[in-house]
Order: structure tokens, then sequence, then C-alpha cells
């Protein structure tokens, strides 16, 4: 039976399922919909009627697991986070493939820090694979303009930057690893899978198969364990406020790139102050 365990704090509510340990909602408590007939609600960047955010699958050898086939015990059924005291978050799977999960947060910020570590696998190496959202829900007072910005983002080590709108995925795409980051976006809110700052192991690059839902798609990106078998990673799932955006690290705060790529390191402070303005606009609009 699958339950949800909330971590609360003053800024957001993340919610997690215990069929899979995945991150299956995220209520931004700070910022309202501007949607006609929704207003003055907390923006939910996953509808009750949407996939989840992120969710795992472990293959080992030629199998694959879907985590969310299996039951984890959570450490507690909800966790306040109050300002100033990160807490932490652990999920449990024990069987033949057993997994422990671990999160930990800072209230003070949009980033959950994560470690997993599979046992079972025998002489085998696992590998984690992330699936990304299929879109962010919509918030906005006119949904064509989240339609519009919906896209996925990566930042690969031998590319750079690479910004594709989720209407474009009409076949397979692959993004070639390795890569820091990927996102899915939409004009205000995000939600990445980032590497995490204590790790030396990238993502191995992502995949992105078309869905018929439209303004979405089927996204994952692929991890191997660090050296002591634990797989380390970082989401962050949260407002584009370009500050930040760039505590994150990584070239996080580029996760919206302007102009042709050989021009970006021109435009870049350009783009940013777009996005400063942009973003007090819509803190503007939720004034009242």
């Amino acid at each position: 039976v699958e339950d949800t365990v909330e971590v609360v704090s003053p800024r957001w509510v993340y919610r997690f399922s215990t069929l899979g340990a995945g991150l299956v909602g995220a209520e931004l408590r700070e910022h309202m919909v501007l949607e006609p007939g929704r207003e003055n609600r907390p923006v939910e960047l996953s509808g009750d009627t949407m996939p989840p955010l992120f969710t795992y699958r472990v293959r080992v050898g030629t199998r694959e697991i879907p985590l969310e086939t299996l039951a984890f015990t959570p450490s507690a059924e909800r966790v306040a986070a109050e300002p100033g005291a990160p807490q932490s978050l652990e999920l449990v799977h024990e069987g033949d493939i057993g997994a422990v999960v671990a999160y930990s947060f800072d209230p003070d910020r949009y980033v959950i820090s994560g470690r997993m570590r599979i046992t079972g696998t025998g002489d085998q190496v696992p590998t984690l694979i992330i699936r990304l959202p299929q879109r962010l829900s919509m918030n906005e007072a006119v949904p064509q303009e989240d339609e519009r910005a919906l896209a996925y983002v990566v930042n690969s080590e031998r590319e750079g930057i690479l910004n594709t709108p989720l209407r474009n995925v009409r076949q397979q795409r692959v993004e070639n690893g390795p890569l820091l980051w990927a996102a899915v976006k939409n004009k205000y809110f995000v939600a990445a899978a980032l590497v995490h700052p204590e790790s030396q192991t990238r993502f191995g690059g992502l995949i992105a198969n078309p869905v018929t839902q439209p303004f979405s798609a089927d996204m994952s990106v692929t991890l191997l364990p660090d050296p002591d078998g634990t797989f380390s990673f970082r989401f962050y799932v949260g407002p584009q406020e370009p500050q930040r955006l760039a505590e994150v690290g990584f070239g996080f705060e580029d996760v919206n790139p302007f102009g042709w790529r050989p021009f970006r390191m021109f435009l870049r402070p350009v783009g940013h102050a777009i996005t400063w303005a942009l973003y007090g606009m819509h803190d503007l609009l939720n004034v009242g």
C-alpha cells in the first residue's frame, strides 16, 4: 500500500512515496498559482493527475528493477524542517535486492541531497536510472506561456548547455554525458537532478522519448556508484530565482540559456538580467 511522507518547511512541502522512495510532489508555499480559478493556492509542480517528479530504476546486468514496485519503510511519517535546522529522511527496502535511500534537507534552500545504496547484487555493479518529471504543472495566468517555456536542459561537460523544448521531442533523443545536471523547466520553476559536490561521478547521459501527452516527454539519466558503492546526487525543485540557482553551482544559473551558442558568453549577463526581471514580475503579481 502506498503512503506519502511529507517533509515540510516554511518554503516548501516535498512528498515522497513509500513505493519506490521517489519524490512524487512539491508544493512551493511562497509562490501562488496565477491561473484563473486556482488563484492564491501554492504552486504545485506535480498535480494529482500527473506522473511523479523523480523515480528510480536499478539495472543489474540485464535485469531492470523499477523501485516503485518495491515497498519502503520510512524513518518518519512526517518531517518538519524549521529554518536553520537541517533534517533527514531515510527509506529502506529489505529483500533479495535491498535499497536504502537517504535524503537531507536545508529548510532555507530548495536543494535535496540524496544518497542511495543497493545491496544483493553480488559482484555486479548496479546502474541507477533517475526518471525526470515528464513536465511541470501549469501555474500561470496564461497557460500557453508555461507551455512554450517547457523544456529539458542539460549541462554537458563536452558540449555545454543544451536546451530542448519538450514540444520538439517527436522521436527518441539522446544527450551524451558526462552531464553535470539535467533539468525540466517551465517559465518560472525548475526540477533538476544534479551531481553531488562530494562525488566525482557524473550522469552518463539523458534519453528522452515522446509520450502521448502534449508538451511532455519521458526522460531519464543514468548514474554509476561512487567507489564506496553509494549513489550520490541532488535535486533542485523550486523557483528559477537566479541567486538560488547560482548557489547550487555547476553552472546551474544558466538553466535558461540565451542566444546562439557561440555568443552565449556575451549574452549571458543580459539573459540573467531578463530572468531577474521576469522573476520579479512573477513575485509582484503574487502580492495581494
